[in-house]
């Protein structure tokens, strides 16, 4: 099954694929690990296991870490769930979605394998996934 070309670029211009060739990207991306979520819905919790990694295609997520007061949001074009995927541990959040979204998922060993095989693939990872403390929300919890 061929890629909707629309949903591809919008896969290429996540900050996890900058300056990666759509060529490389046509390799591996499946529509079936496009995820449409509808605005409150939890996508996962704390203590779940870390088995996927998701590219926010469309849309807003909420994120709680269950050790700071903060709420992060991530927003069109960035990522979340590497932390503990990279930590080989359990979530330490809970992610909501804070708008209707398209989320592109994509599995854990073929997250650590793009990382360990593709310098630019980490060096995008390791730099978008380190959130300044400027970035973080106010402090609130998640209901």
């Amino acid at each position: 099954m061929i890629v909707d070309q629309d949903l591809l670029r919008l896969v290429k211009t996540n900050e996890m694929f900058k300056a990666i060739p759509e060529s490389f990207l046509k390799t591996f991306i499946k529509p079936k690990n496009f995820l449409f979520v509808k605005e409150g819905t939890l996508i996962y919790s704390f203590d779940d296991e870390s088995s996927d990694f998701y590219l926010i295609v469309e849309g807003e997520v909420k994120i709680k870490f269950c050790d700071q007061c903060n709420i992060e949001r991530r927003y069109l074009l960035d990522f979340f769930g590497e932390r503990e995927i990279l930590d080989g541990s359990n979530r330490s959040s809970f992610v909501i979605a804070d708008k209707n979204c398209t989320l592109y998922k994509i599995d854990s060993e073929t997250f650590k394998d793009l990382v360990a095989n593709n310098q630019t693939i980490a060096d995008n990872v390791n730099k978008v996934g380190k959130l300044e403390s400027a970035e973080v929300a106010e402090e609130t919890s998640i209901n």
